[in-house]
């Protein structure tokens, strides 16, 4: 479960489809349940406006989309509307899964691990957080959560998702340590650094290192 995915553009959203697609090229069957394209621009593509849910092929994958609330841009209701919304219409696309032997949710917000966590116990299938970012801290830093009672709601959430998983999916030794502070099992927390697909990203040539000169950017690399 993802709150985006291809063909949305993002940092994350590469690192999500990076992962299911290499997964699948290794012979695992990959469903991804996530909703409409409309990132970064906010607006749903014309092909899948209006539906409440899509299912359809991508990259080798089975993408099953569903519709939510996009308009997260200004104030705080609609922000909400956008938190809650893929959630909530998560649960419908349940019908349409096969039986997994893992539910992976990437966080994003922290909502969305909900409909992850409860499809895990539906189906008895192993549960796994993949956290690439401490995604409530920032919204409470940033002003996000208005209440100091919701702020300790959602912390409370948190760490109850984080002690239900089987496994916890972190990408820095900080992150590790953070949820060890909050009584985490060590055991249970594994440690993946990001990483770069050198088949995609390759030393720079002499070509690329001319153009670099020409357009007056640092050359890292001859």
């Amino acid at each position: 479960l993802t709150d985006q995915f291809l063909p949305d553009r993002g940092a994350s959203i590469t690192i999500t489809a990076g992962h299911a697609i290499e997964l699948a090229k290794r012979g695992h069957q990959i469903e991804v349940l996530t909703r409409m394209p409309h990132y970064p621009e906010r607006r749903v593509p014309s092909a899948y406006r209006g539906k409440a849910l899509v299912d359809e092929q991508q990259a080798g994958l089975r993408v099953i989309r569903l519709w939510s609330s996009i308009n997260w841009r200004f104030g705080f209701l609609p922000r909400v509307g956008y938190n809650i919304s893929f959630p909530l219409t998560a649960f419908l696309g349940f019908r349409q899964l096969g039986q997994p032997d893992m539910v992976v949710v990437y966080l994003g917000p922290l909502l969305t691990a909900f409909p992850a966590l409860m499809l895990s116990w539906f189906r008895r299938s192993a549960f796994v957080v993949y956290l690439a970012d401490m995604w409530l801290d920032e919204a409470i830093a940033r002003g996000r959560v208005p209440t100091r009672s919701l702020r300790s709601l959602l912390k409370r959430f948190e760490r109850f998702v984080m002690s239900r998983a089987d496994r916890v999916i972190v990408v820095s030794q900080n992150m590790r340590e953070t949820l060890v502070a909050w009584g985490i099992d060590p055991g249970k927390i594994v440690l993946i650094h990001g990483g770069v697909d050198t088949r995609e990203f390759v030393p720079s040539t002499q070509e690329k290192s001319a153009l670099r000169r020409a357009l007056d950017l640092e050359v890292l690399q001859d």
